[in-house]
């Protein structure tokens, strides 16, 4: 549970936090193979504009080795893409 210290989620079961304040929900988008949290970010800007909450995009840790799927590379050509 130590990636939910970093994000600074705290008392998961309630609505508020310890100190009595609404909690802010916050979710962890990882993206998929070979693209990126640039790529995912704007496939999901759509959707994160009806659910007001905090997003997280992390890149994966690793380079992309091979090519991306051909319609990531057809959408988002140049960019860096990276895998798990």
């Amino acid at each position: 549970m130590d990636f939910l210290k970093k994000l600074n989620i705290t008392n998961i079961e309630s609505n508020k936090t310890t100190n009595g304040s609404p909690k802010k929900y916050k979710i962890l988008c990882l993206h998929g193979k070979r693209t990126s949290a640039n790529i995912m970010k704007m496939q999901t800007a759509a959707f994160r504009g009806h659910i007001k909450m905090a997003y997280i995009f992390i890149d994966a840790p690793f380079v992309a080795v091979g090519p991306p799927d051909e319609g990531v590379a057809l959408f988002y050509p140049d960019k860096p893409y990276y895998e798990w």
